[in-house]
């Protein structure tokens, strides 16, 4: 033991000069003085030297001398059969003892499992249920989110509606009142137009009665031509502005074709060939003529051509409005029917009468 623990100072004897040997190593870059740390180096170095010499000049053969004094291993004495069986069962003993003290352990450690994993399993269950229930709340948020959008466009659609109705109620009570005011005007009208009528009748009967007094003198009727009804064709009235097409379109001849009539004889062919008249052939109108008729219309059919073409209404768009054109007036509503030849016009002759009548009346 003695030697063991000079040993061990030796070791740590050398341990120190060790370090301090690195020390100084260490030190070479921080020096400032070469000598001094050449002094540390020497010194590391001689305090390591003496350490190993001490090392081998006591301890080397300290150690081959305990080597050589170690004594032999005794040998085992030998145990009675009652020493045996009971060193048998004392090892049985304590193997038992053992077994039972592990099945303890791992029965303490199994526990220990089953405490762990069975709180696993309730941290687990509480965790999913805190996530379900966050789930439920955030779907049950989501609902009445959209519940609440629902019921709000609900809202504002109805709101919409009652303005819909509101307004197409405005609206329809403005064309009634626009209705009535029309009925209203149409009556006045329609009982000007009867009281005009009425005058109109009651001067045209004292004009009939002032006429009676003199001698009267009957027209003849014109002779009419037959009247062939065609239900293509209404009779048609020209109008300022307007012109009929020739009977014959083509152009009289000229009265050089009178003096080709009278050379009967011809001498030859080429003679002829000079001296005939070259015919023209009427140039045909590249417009064709179109007809246009509604059964519901006054006004007589249109027949005949235009040059106006459109940029706006075409094949695509038959039912574009050109501009300038006020297509909410009844063209059929300013036909006029121009009177025939049996009704009479009331004239200035016709007024001269009455004022006399109505002098002499006074007279």
């Amino acid at each position: 033991m003695a030697n063991s623990k000079k040993i061990q100072e030796l070791v740590h004897e050398c341990n120190v000069q060790l370090a301090l040997f690195r020390c100084a190593t260490q030190g070479i870059g921080t020096a400032q003085d070469g000598a001094s740390l050449r002094r540390e180096v020497e010194t590391a170095g001689r305090a390591c030297q003496k350490a190993v010499e001490a090392a081998n000049t006591v301890v080397l053969p300290q150690l081959r001398a305990d080597a050589q004094q170690t004594p032999k291993t005794p040998k085992t004495p030998k145990i009675s059969k009652e020493e045996r069986e009971k060193l048998k069962k004392e090892k049985q003993e304590e193997k038992e003892r053992q077994r039972t003290e592990k099945e303890r352990i791992l029965e303490e450690k199994r526990a220990e499992k089953e405490k762990l994993a069975e709180e696993k399993r309730l941290e687990k269950e509480k965790r999913e249920k805190e996530k379900l229930e966050k789930k439920l709340e955030e779907d049950r948020k989501r609902e009445e989110k959209k519940r609440e959008i629902e019921e709000r466009k609900k809202k504002e659609e109805e709101e919409k509606l009652r303005k819909e109705e509101e307004k197409n109620k405005k609206k329809l009570e403005e064309e009634e009142k626009k209705e009535a005011k029309r009925k209203e005007e149409e009556e006045k009208k329609e009982a000007k137009r009867k009281e005009e009528e009425a005058l109109e009748a009651r001067k045209k009967r004292q004009s009939e009665k002032f006429l009676g007094f003199f001698s009267k003198v009957e027209k003849r009727a014109p002779v009419e031509p037959p009247v062939t009804s065609s239900t293509w064709y209404r009779p048609f009235q020209q109008k300022d502005g307007m012109t009929m097409a020739p009977i014959l379109p083509r152009k009289p001849l000229d009265n050089d074709f009178d003096i080709f009539e009278q050379n009967d004889e011809i001498n030859s062919l080429s003679e002829f060939l000079n001296s005939a008249t070259k015919l023209e052939k009427p140039k045909q109108n590249d417009m064709k003529a179109k007809f246009y008729q509604f059964h519901e219309n006054r006004r007589p059919p249109y027949y005949g051509t235009w040059r106006k073409k459109s940029t706006i209404i075409r094949g695509w768009t038959p039912f574009a409005e050109e501009t300038g054109i006020d297509y909410e007036v009844d063209s059929d509503n300013e036909w006029e029917d121009e009177p025939s030849d049996c009704e009479e016009c009331n004239s200035d002759d016709d007024a001269v009468p009455l004022a006399t009548d109505k002098t002499a009346g006074n007279g």
